[in-house]
C-alpha cells in the first residue's frame, strides 16, 4: 500500500508514568510494540518525544499536547504505576469523560501484557 493512504486502524493510546520512572518509560515501549504488532496505530508519550523536556523544560505543554492526540484515540491502554502520576491520573479522566475506552494491563514478563482485571 502506497504512503499518504488512510486505513482504518484503531488508535491506541499508552499512558503510565514517565517522570522520574526509567522502568514506566521501558514498560511503555514494550507495550506500544506489542500494540504495533497487533495492528494498532500507537500514540506513546514515552517514545513519541523521550527526553524533550530535557531540550523543551514545559511540562504543561507536554501535558496538554498529549491530552489532544488523546481526544483522537480509539482505545486507551494504562501501565501499571498508574496511580503515583499525575499526568496519567489526568489522561484517564479525559478518557472517561470522552467515553474512549480505558484499559488497565499489568506486564506478567517483559513483553508480555494481561489486563489488569484478571490479576
Amino acid at each position: 500500500m502506497p504512503y499518504g493512504i488512510v486505513t482504518n486502524h484503531t488508535v491506541a493510546y499508552v499512558a503510565g508514568p514517565y517522570r522520574n520512572s526509567t522502568e514506566g518509560k521501558e514498560r511503555a515501549k514494550r507495550l506500544a510494540k506489542v500494540l504495533w504488532r497487533q495492528g494498532y496505530a500507537v500514540i506513546c508519550p514515552h517514545t513519541n518525544s523521550l527526553d524533550f523536556e530535557i531540550d523543551i523544560p514545559n511540562d504543561k505543554l507536554f501535558l496538554d499536547g498529549y491530552l489532544e492526540l488523546l481526544t483522537r484515540c480509539d482505545v486507551m491502554y494504562v501501565i501499571e504505576g498508574w496511580r503515583d502520576s499525575e499526568g496519567t491520573m489526568a489522561e484517564i479522566e479525559l478518557a472517561e469523560k470522552l467515553g474512549i475506552p480505558v484499559e488497565y494491563v499489568r506486564e506478567i514478563r517483559k513483553g508480555v501484557f494481561v489486563s489488569a482485571n484478571l490479576c
